[in-house]
Formats: C-alpha cells, structure tokens, sequence
C-alpha cells in the first residue's frame, strides 16, 4: 500500500471528552489497514510520565504523549 507502514495523526488537548471530529473518522479507516498513531502533545502536565497506550475506541490505534517544548500556548 504504496510503501507506508503506519500513520500519524497530532491531536489537541482535551480531544477525547469532545464530540467525534474528522481526525478521528480518519484515524478509524486508516486503522483498518495500518497502525496508527495518535500523537498527543501535552503541555498541561508536562511532568507526567510520557507513554503508549492502547485507543480502546480503535483497533490497531495507539496515542502517543510527547512532551511538549517552550511556553505553554494554551489560556
């Protein structure tokens, strides 16, 4: 499949207590065929342990916090 081997989306904070968006429709068809991953950057707590854990929403699906860098951009 034109030699991808997975695929990534950034996300927003706050993301999963909201409504289903258009990352997500995509994420979930991709999944079908790939892994993805759902990178999730993460600026309110920057001191929490930055791992991988599973979407229990989406099969094959992954998100992924990284450690944000410089000053916080959020109100």
């Amino acid at each position: 499949m034109l030699g991808i081997d997975s695929v990534y989306f950034l996300m927003f904070a706050g993301w999963r207590t909201e409504m289903v968006s258009n990352r997500w429709h995509y994420a979930t068809r991709w999944a079908r065929h790939l892994p993805v991953v759902l990178v999730q950057p993460d600026q309110i707590t920057p001191r929490r342990a930055h791992l991988s854990e599973p979407d229990e929403r989406i099969p094959n699906c992954e998100i992924l916090s990284v450690r944000t860098t410089g000053d916080t951009t959020y109100a």
